[in-house]
């Protein structure tokens, strides 16, 4: 039995991520790795598309600036980027400047979220939301999910 890596893709390399086909036996196998600065990330399908966390970032800064959003950061996050542990998922948040006034007795903040992973933990996806209020530790108040668009990374 015999596992190695084949054909080595390394077009995002600007991020430290590369992908690599892996032989199995001496022949192409179903199956890619991704490797992120040296290290081995995930084993994913072939035909998995890796897009980098920094793409989505930066397609989510474009959007917010476009439409007048503005970063939702809550006290224990270093900015409006919330990466996991590893760096592998990203979700991006934002808000819009002022809330909306709903016969002058409540008002709802709007906002939505780039999510991302490169190790195919989870699709791209888009999540649009509503909620109520937020306190500094980061708890939301009255959150709720209006649309969301996913697109897997296949």
């Amino acid at each position: 039995m015999r596992i190695e890596f084949g054909k080595v893709d390394t077009t995002w390399e600007k991020y430290g991520l590369v992908e690599a086909r892996i032989n199995y036996n001496d022949k192409p196998s179903p199956y890619k790795a991704i490797i992120k600065d040296g290290k081995l990330v995930a084993i994913l399908g072939k035909d998995y598309v890796l897009v980098p966390n920094e793409e989505i970032v930066s397609l989510s800064r474009e959007v917010a600036e476009e439409v007048g959003a503005k970063p939702f950061r809550v006290r224990y996050a270093r900015s409006n980027c919330i990466y996991n542990k590893a760096e592998t998922k990203v979700y991006a948040n934002y808000i819009m400047p002022r809330p909306f006034d709903i016969e002058g007795r409540d008002k709802v903040n709007i906002g939505f979220s780039f999510h991302n992973s490169i190790d195919g933990s989870s699709a791209f996806s888009v999540v649009g939301f509503s909620f109520r209020r937020a306190c500094e530790s980061g708890v939301v108040y009255g959150y709720d999910e209006l649309t969301r668009f996913m697109y897997k990374h296949t």
